[in-house]
């Protein structure tokens, strides 16, 4: 059968294919690129101070690559707001570089919860080091 998969999740279907390419982006070797890939069971999933467990134990995980300043992230929770059927994704995309004297860090982060609205936020942050400080600002803006 050809068309549209209506079965599967819109947000689950973004992991597949996002699963899918990752070999392609990791196969060029003349291109340099930073990938990091976690897995952890933590005993309570946090954020922000709250528990979004139920304070159980979930399993998280997460993949990382970066190339020339660019920044992409899929990482994923079992559990959200307590709901034992519940799963998160988040895709981030940013980038980060120095502009004379100051770094900076831009990007956007979309979280997909189990029966939750699409929540996204963007935040750009400044910073620059001063002897063994660093001082910076960060704005974020979630519409």
């Amino acid at each position: 059968m050809h068309g549209v998969d209506t079965m599967t999740p819109p947000h689950l279907r973004i992991v597949i294919w996002l699963v899918a390419i990752l070999p392609l982006a990791t196969a060029h070797p003349a291109v340099a690129r930073d990938v990091r890939a976690e897995v952890a069971i933590v005993s309570d999933y946090r954020f922000r101070g709250l528990s979004l467990s139920d304070q159980t134990p979930v399993i998280q995980g997460g993949v990382d690559v970066e190339q020339d300043g660019w920044q992409a992230q899929l990482w994923g929770s079992t559990r959200a707001d307590g709901d034992p059927e519940g799963r998160e994704i988040d895709l981030h995309f940013g980038r980060s570089g120095t502009l004379g004297g100051l770094s900076y860090e831009a990007g956007v982060r979309a979280y997909f919860v189990t029966g939750a609205p699409v929540y996204v936020e963007a935040t750009g942050q400044l910073s620059r080091s001063l002897g063994p400080l660093r001082i910076a600002t960060e704005l974020g803006y979630a519409p």
